[in-house]
């Protein structure tokens, strides 16, 4: 049985597409529960403290996995070291542009 797939740039049209329906989508609901943007942000500022334990928590399963996991598979498969050291930088970089967005957003 033939399967018969999409042009990966329908596809990712498609995912962006769906991507930004669901972020619309989550906005206005967040917004028609919580009344209004000060509102929103006030309620931000309250539950400032239990988001950066749920990031933590996050970037804790992140490396966990990374090191337990992926981190040996690319060790062994990649031509060159730098490669994977290049990805650990990068993620790294990318954690700390999260925290100090937040941080400047009173999250």
């Amino acid at each position: 049985m033939d399967v018969i797939r999409k042009p990966l740039r329908q596809r990712v049209l498609l995912f962006c597409i769906v991507v930004m329906l669901a972020i619309g989508g989550f906005s206005f609901t967040l917004l028609y529960f919580v009344g209004s943007e000060t509102e929103l942000r006030a309620w931000l500022l309250q539950i400032k403290t239990p988001l950066l334990f749920w990031r933590l928590a996050l970037y804790a399963v992140i490396t966990f996995f990374w090191l337990h996991r992926v981190r040996g598979y690319f060790l062994r498969h990649c031509t060159r070291r730098f490669q994977v050291y290049r990805l650990e930088i990068m993620t790294v970089c990318l954690f700390v542009m999260i925290e100090i967005t937040s941080s400047r957003w009173g999250m």
